[in-house]
């Protein structure tokens, strides 16, 4: 079990998910909780793999923001 100070605060991860862009946004959500391969997001949302990557390295910084903390 984590101790609360390690626990990553929801609210300021929820903040930062909603501060992305909406392609950011599917594209993160694609990716880590639904488990696409790029090549499948890509096609989904009919853009170049190296898109999908520039909208997951973006997306993610302010999240890696939240859990550095």
């Amino acid at each position: 079990l984590s101790s609360p100070e390690s626990r990553i605060d929801r609210t300021e991860m929820w903040a930062a998910l909603e501060s992305l862009t909406l392609e950011q946004r599917a594209a993160i959500v694609l990716r880590f909780w639904l488990d696409m391969p790029l090549a499948e997001i890509a096609a989904l949302c009919e853009c170049p793999v190296a898109t999908i990557n520039s909208r997951l390295r973006r997306g993610l910084l302010p999240l890696r923001k939240v859990v550095e903390r």
